[in-house]
Formats: C-alpha cells, structure tokens, sequence
C-alpha cells in the first residue's frame, strides 16, 4: 500500500547480518515485475549498476511485486559460511535466509510486512514472526523481518525449552529426539 505518489525505488539487500561483506543478491534476481491492483504492468526502470529498480507507479495506490530469485550463494562453495547465507528449496526441506530474498523500499523499513508462503499441506515452518488470522507471517518492520529466518518440512521437529525462564525453541530437521535434547539442555 503506498501512501505518496510519485517513483520509489526497490532494492534487495547487498548485504548479510553477520557477514560483513558485500553480497549482491539481486543478481540472482529474473523476471522482475509489477503491477496495479488491477493487474496491469507497470514501468520498471532496471538500475544495473547497483541492481535495483525504479517504480512509477503512476496512479495506483497498491502494487503487486513479483520476482524468481534462484540460487543465491554469493559464494556458491558448498558448505562455506558464503553458502549458509543462500536459500535453498530441497523436496524434504527449505531454508529462507530473509536478506537474501526479500525486497525493501528506503523510506519504508519501519512500515509493517507481511510473508504468506505457499507451501504442501503436511509442511511445518519455523520462524520468529508470529502468523496472522489471515495466515501471513507478520513483522513489525522490515528490520524485523531481515532477521527472522524460515524453516520448512514435513519432517521439522521442535522442542520448547526456558533459560533464565524465557521459553526459546530450537527447531531442526534430519536431527531429531536426542539431538533435539542436546541442543536444548
């Protein structure tokens, strides 16, 4: 939903929390679009030299973006602390690392976000954020949203535990029961 008119821009974060270093995700980026609450395309001016867009959106007061992000290890070597910052879709799991996937707009981190995921009916998620009745994924503002992380499987196992008597829960998958234990005693 905007609140101004005029063009805004759309980045995906260059960055990693934790990883200090430049890590360019829009480049994994295809098929950027978007359009009206009518459905009709809008113009996107594509900024390559730091890969981001431009928006008019014209007269519209709410926009639809979509875009295929793949792979997106800036790294791309297999188990390297690059590649713990990428996505990956597998069929028995997925993992969303949320700076690496999720578009902003300066001027509108504080506002509130929104993710719904689309996922097989018998798959759990993991995250920080808590679900809405409508069933989206609710962050306050987008820096709440840069950290919280998704985990999904069927198999996803979780246990509850406190310290200090602040519950905290550790979720997993491929290592359950005993391991689950370990991790939270």
């Amino acid at each position: 939903q905007l609140t101004k008119a005029g063009k805004f821009e759309v980045w995906i974060p260059r960055w990693t929390p934790g990883g200090y270093h430049l890590a360019d995700f829009a480049k994994f980026v295809e098929d950027f679009n978007v359009e009206d609450e009518s459905g009709n395309i809008l113009k996107v001016e594509e900024v390559s030299d730091q890969k981001h867009w431009v928006i008019d959106p014209g007269k519209s007061t709410k926009i639809y973006i979509h875009y295929i992000a793949n792979h997106s290890s800036p790294g791309g070597f297999d188990l390297s602390a690059l590649e713990m910052e990428a996505n990956r879709i597998k069929p028995t799991y997925a993992f969303i690392n949320s700076t690496s996937l999720f578009a902003f707009v300066p001027g509108m981190l504080d506002r509130p976000t929104e993710v719904l995921l689309d996922l097989p009916k018998e798959w759990k998620t993991a995250t920080a954020l808590q679900k809405n009745k409508d069933g989206a994924y609710v962050a306050p503002n987008y820096y709440r949203l840069e950290d919280s992380h998704f985990l999904m499987s069927p198999a996803l196992e979780t246990v509850t535990y406190k310290v200090d008597n602040i519950p905290n829960e550790v979720a997993c998958v491929g290592r359950g029961g005993d391991a689950l234990k370990e991790i939270s005693e």
